[in-house]
């Protein structure tokens, strides 16, 4: 049956998926939507193919053989790079001058490969049974190395998530509050320290708009996953780690927590209206604790970009493609959502607007003129560890240029916010994590300039206590207790440092030498 020869292609063109499915299955939430969608297309591209052999090859088994023995090698791609990259090469998935080379050997090696396909008649069934091994192969780190979680992870997380409401008293919202968190954006003085980029004159700009910049900001965690979940929850999470384990991998906890969070739980029963920013990262796409969620997404999804990177797709110039594609659709979601902040405009009704704005953070795809910053190699990629695997002045470079676009428009919404009718809004605007680039390969190290972050606080009905060490969770149990009635005495401020493969493994942080200030002008 002439079916037959077109599944050795099917199950291959699809086994990119399958493996950042079975690496992240259990781990992260995977949309069903978007893994459908991304096997559906892998599948049809593959038919396509097969048929559009033709052109070159009539027979329809020998056109199927060499498309499975090209496929293959089209799949190993990510981890030839990765292999050369070890020996010392300076190869990038992203170079086309690998990539073409790469392809054009693949379909030699095919072509001789699938001879014996072309002298006689032969079976499908040994590049099928071929196919299916490598896709069984693909999950085998989500059915052996990947931990699950403890079921019972489901109540640890709301206990956490309702606990802040208990005791809330009634309050009369009169002002909107507005809380925006700037992702992996680093501390004034680590940044000048590590990267020679001067904040001074946007710390200067919001202390003279009446800011609290908080000296010494560090953040309570390493990862945005754990940061967001803890300060919405106006917590640690403790509970959770005990409940998961420490060599857990799980992210699901905390993406219950961060879409069922505490804050905007307080908020809704204060009487306010919830408006939530979502970015294209995978914590902040959607909020399900807000009245509106202004979270359109653009471009690819991160699962689709990583099956993208493991084949040599990973060299297809995205970034120049108009429309909403990788790189130039995150430019226009960032865009996008610093002008609906700038021209968000105060309603009946007080309201809290929560955002999430992935830059600083790579990838880089703006300067600081607001025009397009061209992408480093056509990789597109939400990870720092692919960021920073580049060049250390391009790193540089970005960073710089994305941070201060973000900063000077981030005046222009605070400016904006307290220039609308009424009472002056609460603003509160922090990183969640410092940048990803370190100048020293020392753990040490690496947990420090992680855990640097900015913070500044304006609550234009007086000071409830800032100081000049205050993390995360304290500023938002401050937030919640002054406009949204929750009864929360401060907590110790803790900074747990953690890896991606670990994330509730935590090693504290210990403060740093007391002489290493902010700037020579010190915070009121």
């Amino acid at each position: 049956m002439w079916i037959r020869w077109y599944v050795p292609g099917v199950l291959l063109a699809i086994h990119p998926v399958a493996v950042i499915v079975g690496a992240n299955l259990g781990t992260v939430p995977l949309r069903t939507a978007v893994v459908t969608r991304a096997l559906i297309t892998a599948a049809a591209a593959a038919v396509v193919l097969t048929v559009a052999l033709r052109v070159a090859r009539r027979d329809l088994a020998a056109r199927s053989s060499w498309l499975a023995w090209f496929l293959i090698q089209f799949n190993l791609y990510g981890a030839a790079a990765e292999g050369l990259r070890g020996l010392g090469l300076a190869i990038w998935p992203g170079d086309p001058w690998f990539a073409v080379p790469y392809v054009l050997t693949a379909g030699v090696i095919a072509a001789i490969a699938s001879r014996p396909w072309e002298v006689r008649p032969r079976s499908a069934m040994p590049l099928t049974v071929a196919a299916a091994l490598l896709l069984l192969v693909a999950f085998i780190p989500a059915a052996a190395g990947s931990r699950r979680a403890d079921p019972t992870w489901r109540e640890a997380a709301e206990h956490l998530a309702s606990a802040p409401l208990s005791g809330a008293g009634r309050v009369s919202p009169s002002r909107d509050v507005y809380y925006i968190v700037l992702d992996a954006l680093g501390r004034p003085d680590a940044l000048r320290r590590n990267y020679g980029l001067d904040l001074q004159p946007f710390v200067e700009a919001l202390r003279a708009r009446g800011f609290y910049v908080v000296e010494r900001a560090r953040a309570n965690y390493a990862q945005t996953y754990l940061s967001l979940a803890s300060a919405l929850n106006l917590d640690y999470l403790d509970g959770i780690a005990q409940v998961v384990g420490a060599p857990s991998t799980t992210r699901e906890p905390l993406d219950y927590l961060v879409q069922q969070n505490a804050l905007m739980r307080l908020a809704s029963r204060a009487g306010y209206r919830v408006v939530a920013f979502g970015s294209d990262y995978m914590a902040t796409r959607q909020f399900d604790r807000a009245d509106v969620c202004v979270c359109a997404v653009s471009g690819l999804d991160e699962l689709e970009v990583a099956a993208i990177a493991l084949t040599p797709l990973a060299a297809v110039p995205l970034g120049t493609v108009p429309g909403d594609a990788s790189f130039d659709g995150h430019r226009r979601k960032l865009v996008r959502t610093l002008t609906e902040l700038e021209e968000w405009r105060r309603g009946t009704e007080p309201t809290f607007v929560f955002a999430h704005i992935l830059a600083a953070h790579a990838p880089f795809v703006i300067a600081r003129d607001g025009s397009p910053l061209a992408p480093s190699g056509a990789l597109y990629t939400m990870s720092e560890g692919g960021a920073a695997g580049r060049p250390r002045q391009e790193y540089l470079h970005g960073y710089a240029q994305q941070s201060q676009y973000v900063l000077d428009r981030f005046v222009a919404i605070v400016d904006a916010a307290l220039r609308q009718p009424g009472p002056a809004p609460a603003i509160v605007v922090h990183g969640d994590h410092g940048p990803g680039l370190s100048t020293d390969t020392s753990l040490e190290t690496m947990m420090r300039e992680r855990m640097e972050i900015f913070a500044a606080y304006y609550f234009p009905d007086g000071d409830p206590g800032f100081y000049p060490t205050m993390t995360p969770v304290n500023g938002a149990r401050l937030l919640a207790r002054r406009y949204f009635g929750a009864d929360l005495a401060p907590l110790p401020d803790r900074v747990l440092y953690s890896q991606w493969v670990r994330p509730y493994d935590f090693t504290p942080v210990p403060d740093p030498p007391p002489q290493d200030s902010l700037s020579p002008v010190r915070m009121r």
